[in-house]
C-alpha cells in the first residue's frame, strides 16, 4: 500500500517542466468551448423539459448560462442532473478517437477537464438543488473552482514533457 502511494506522489515530484505548446493549446480550447459547453449543458435541461411536453428559454452571457422551462416539470431531479450530465456526455465524445486523442494530450486535458466540470456540476444541482438555486454566487464561484483545479490536475497529469 506504501508502494503505490510512494510511486504516485514521485510522479508529481519529478523534475518534469510542463510542456508550453500543450498548456497552451489546451487553454486554448478551454477558453473557445467554454461558451459552447455551457450551450450544451442547458440542452441537457432543455431536452427534459420538452420530454414533458414543455417549451424552454435558454440565456446565455458571458459569465453564465441558464434555461426557464416553461411548464411543469414531473421529475425534477432528472431535469436538474441531465445539464451537467449531457454536457459530460459531450465533453467525452473526442475520446471516441481514441488513438488521436493519445496522440494529442492537450484534447484530453481541455475534454477531461470539462467533463469534470459538468459531471461534478450535475451532481451539485441534483444534490444540493435549494443551496444551487438560490445562492447564485456561491455555487457559481465553486463550480469554477472545481473546474480550475481539476485543469491543473490534468495539466499535471497529462501535461509533462516527455
Amino acid at each position: 500500500k506504501g508502494e503505490i502511494m510512494t510511486s504516485f506522489l514521485s510522479k508529481y515530484k519529478s523534475n518534469q517542466k510542463l510542456d508550453f505548446k500543450l498548456v497552451r493549446n489546451a487553454t486554448i480550447v478551454l477558453i473557445v468551448c467554454i461558451l459552447p459547453m455551457s450551450y450544451a449543458h442547458e440542452i441537457g435541461h432543455a431536452i427534459i423539459c420538452v420530454s414533458e411536453g414543455n417549451y424552454f428559454q435558454i440565456h446565455m452571457g458571458v459569465d453564465n448560462a441558464s434555461l426557464v422551462c416553461l411548464g411543469t416539470i414531473s421529475n425534477s431531479e432528472l431535469f436538474y442532473f441531465f445539464g451537467g450530465f449531457f454536457a459530460t456526455i459531450i465533453a467525452l465524445v473526442p475520446f471516441a478517437k481514441y488513438t488521436w486523442m493519445k496522440n494529442h494530450r492537450w484534447a484530453v486535458i481541455a475534454s477531461l477537464t470539462f467533463a469534470t466540470g459538468h459531471g461534478i456540476n450535475a451532481i451539485i444541482e441534483v444534490g444540493f438543488t435549494d443551496w444551487y438555486l438560490e445562492n447564485g454566487l456561491g455555487p457559481e464561484l465553486l463550480l469554477n473552482f472545481t473546474s480550475l483545479m481539476a485543469y491543473f490536475v490534468m495539466l499535471v497529469y497529462f501535461g509533462r514533457k516527455k
